[in-house]
């Protein structure tokens, strides 16, 4: 699996939830049934869950790439991208950027074209890039940043070649050749070019050259002049012998990358194993066999497979005798104790490895019967040891709907989330249907933002937060006391369409994805008082200048104990611009919860008396009084 490594914020994806309910949907159509459909190319996913399947089918007679979407979690109608080329094409690879960013690189008649789709754009024109070329990868990182290698004849041999592409989107042809003696092949065959690129954007190349496996980084517009061997080196002290099917992977760093490839060793006879190196810098460390094979013991290993996260965490894969799958987790820079992950199938698998950001991937594969997927999970669920828990299996075709076509590929690819997309061809000839099953994270936890303390809410409106989603639009059903409080939303709040009754409530939402899958925010108290506080004010005494009034109030909260908000606190404004608060001492008493009584003095005139009470919620009752007092 080739994975682009996307940094947009670091933090962000270290943020990624976690996904431990997630679940797999098995066997969608993306197109068909119709024609047969040629070869699968690669499927990509873009951090943010965008991307890509390009894959050949016949049009008019004639092998021509189709592209189909990956949007809000759906592939979108397939798109015809060698438009205006009338030979037949092959070899179509795909890369993906966040935003809906494209690259399509194939070989029509022998030319090597890229067709690139920017962030809310139309697939573009295809760019020629070389004449008799083949095997091309492609790759894109942040900010456009990304590279493009595949092979041409040479003067004497076959000759690896890379370009690089600007923010416009044009690609430039890398001055010089990658290989490393011009009259030998380099990438042909099972020595296939593999192009990775980190978020700096900078890239490693790890390619195939006479029965070699070597690695070089590519600068952007230049070419490292350190090219490195990584073939050659004794496994468990058996001598290597040769080597090819490199696959690689980088981390955010550029610094840092893991190339794992077949070797062919010498135990009393050929033997092929599986092994990876770790680049640091410009050097290699030495090989670390991943097939979990003892020296002499189990057969042999093939089928290489590695995909790392942006940290250095990975996953290695390999196949077995008999078609067993096998997974080694990178972790801390070392391999963990390879797993088996199935029986001997008795075909080969072809194990894909992916892996998220938050450390949790799968291992997609077939089995004979069909395709299915085993998840490999990691972060805080390993048992102790640092071994992620294996999941259970799944099925992701379905038996009814015709053979598996394992000839036309099988690939996989997922976003920083775990959200996993697995592609595959299925049915019978003339009737094959390009499918894809995916692993789907649920929504996510998301807290509610309506307070809990005591409020009249007479706007009858209930907010939240957003639930984690990177796959299509959630809708979210408000719930109060356990039944449903009008009808689903898109947005993050919700106008009931009745009012809320007074009193004490509970309230949840409920969202939900495309697929149907739930979450339910934790219910929050809900409590509603619109009632304001009822009040009797009276004034005793003589209404004459210099004569003391005795100002009574009782403020009552009406309802139910424990219905209602209950009193806060009374405020009387005597008419001389003093101020009295429940709770507070005058003349030496303080007033009561309900009732206080107010002795004031006042001078001959007009004078307004006004006392206030206040509830929990915020309700206000006021009553005033006009005081005529006389000489």
């Amino acid at each position: 699996m080739r994975r682009y490594l996307l940094t947009f914020a670091v933090a962000a994806a270290l943020a990624a939830p976690t996904s431990a309910q997630a679940a797999f949907f098995p066997g969608e159509p993306i197109d068909g049934p119709g024609d047969a459909i040629t070869a699968l190319g690669e499927v990509e996913l873009a951090p943010d869950g965008t991307g890509a399947v390009a894959y050949l089918k016949p049009d008019g007679g004639v092998d021509h790439v189709f592209v189909a979407r990956f949007v809000d979690g759906r592939f979108q109608a397939p798109e015809r991208v060698d438009a205006g080329l009338d030979a037949a094409s092959s070899q179509p690879v795909v890369a993906a950027d966040d935003e809906g960013r494209l690259a399509v690189a194939f070989v029509n008649g022998g030319t090597l074209h890229v067709v690139n789709r920017m962030p809310g754009e139309g697939f573009g024109t295809p760019q020629a890039i070389a004449g008799a070329a083949s095997n091309p990868d492609v790759a894109l990182g942040v900010g456009a940043k990304g590279y493009l290698v595949w092979v041409q004849p040479g003067s004497s041999a076959a000759d690896l070649r890379a370009a690089s592409v600007d923010r416009a989107g044009t690609w430039s042809v890398l001055p010089g050749i990658l290989d490393i003696a011009p009259e030998r092949d380099a990438g042909t065959g099972t020595g296939r070019p593999r192009v990775a690129v980190a978020a700096d954007g900078f890239a490693i190349v790890a390619w195939g050259e006479a029965g070699e496996v070597w690695a070089r980084k590519l600068f952007r517009t230049e070419v490292s002049q350190a090219p490195q061997q990584l073939s050659g080196s004794a496994v468990d002290g058996s001598p290597a012998l040769t080597a090819d099917l490199p696959e690689v992977d980088m981390e955010f760093d550029s610094s840092f990358a893991w190339v794992a490839f077949r070797q062919v060793v010498s135990e009393g006879g050929a033997r092929d194993r599986v092994v990876a190196r770790r680049m640091r810098g410009t050097e290699f460390d030495p090989p670390v066999a991943v097939d979990g094979l003892a020296q002499g013991v189990g057969g042999g290993a093939t089928a290489p497979g590695i995909d790392l996260n942006g940290r250095g965490v990975g996953i290695a894969t390999s196949a077995g005798e008999g078609g067993i799958v096998r997974a080694a987790r990178l972790r801390f820079d070392a391999f963990l104790p390879t797993q088996t992950l199935t029986p001997a199938f008795g075909v080969p698998p072809a194990p894909v490895p992916v892996l998220s950001e938050n450390n949790d991937g799968l291992v997609a594969y077939f089995t004979g019967q069909g395709v299915s997927a085993r998840p490999s999970l990691g972060g805080d669920r390993d048992e102790g040891d640092g071994q992620p828990v294996l999941g259970e299996e799944a099925v992701l075709s379905a038996a009814g709907s015709g053979p598996v076509d394992a000839g036309k590929g099988l690939d996989a690819s997922v976003d920083r989330a775990f959200g996993a997309v697995v592609v595959w061809v299925q049915g019978p000839p003339g009737a094959q249907t390009l499918t894809y099953g995916v692993h789907d994270r649920p929504p996510s936890s998301f807290p509610g933002y309506t307070g809990t303390q005591w409020r009249p809410l007479e706007d009858n409106v209930l907010t939240w937060d957003d639930t984690f989603e990177l796959w299509g639009a959630v809708s979210y059903q408000p719930l109060l006391d356990g039944q449903p409080a009008g009808p689903p939303v898109a947005e993050r709040r919700s106008t009931l369409p009745e009012p809320i009754p007074e009193g004490r409530h509970a309230w949840s939402v409920v969202a939900t994805d495309i697929r149907g899958q739930t979450f339910q925010m934790e219910e929050r108290r809900l409590l509603i008082d619109r009632t304001v506080p009822a009040l009797d004010v009276r004034v005793v005494g003589r209404r004459e200048a210099g004569e003391r009034l005795r100002i009574r109030v009782r403020a009552k909260e009406p309802g139910s104990a424990g219905q209602a908000s209950g009193l806060d606190f009374v405020r009387v404004t005597p008419g001389d611009g003093a101020r009295i608060r429940e709770g507070e001492v005058r003349n030496g008493k303080r007033f009561a919860t309900r009732t206080m009584t107010v002795n004031e003095a006042y001078s001959a005139g007009e004078h307004e008396l006004k006392v206030t009470a206040y509830d929990r919620a915020g309700n206000m009752a006021v009553e005033r009084i006009d005081l005529r007092i006389r000489r």
